[in-house]
Parts: structure tokens; sequence; C-alpha cells
């Protein structure tokens, strides 16, 4: 195995590992965001 390849491989560990992260983010964002409204509804409702 030449270094350029493990190199290679290194970074697309790294590249997926972003992407995982970045996802795992827009899904909380996206989950807090539908909360929120979720709650804003029911508030809205309650008065």
């Amino acid at each position: 195995m030449t270094s350029s390849n493990k190199y290679s491989g290194l970074t697309e560990e790294q590249l997926l590992a972003k992407q995982r992260a970045g996802a795992r983010i827009t899904a909380t964002i996206v989950g807090v965001i539908a909360l929120a409204i979720f709650i804003f509804t029911l508030y809205m409702q309650g008065r």
C-alpha cells in the first residue's frame, strides 16, 4: 500500500464522517423546528 492510497482512504473516511455529522445536525435542526411549530400550534389552540 502506497502512502497516497493510505492518504486518499483517510480523506474518504473524514469526508464520510463530515457528511454524517452534517446529516445529524440537519436532522436535529429540522426536529427542533418541527417541535417548535407543534408547541406553537398547541399554544394558539389553547388560547
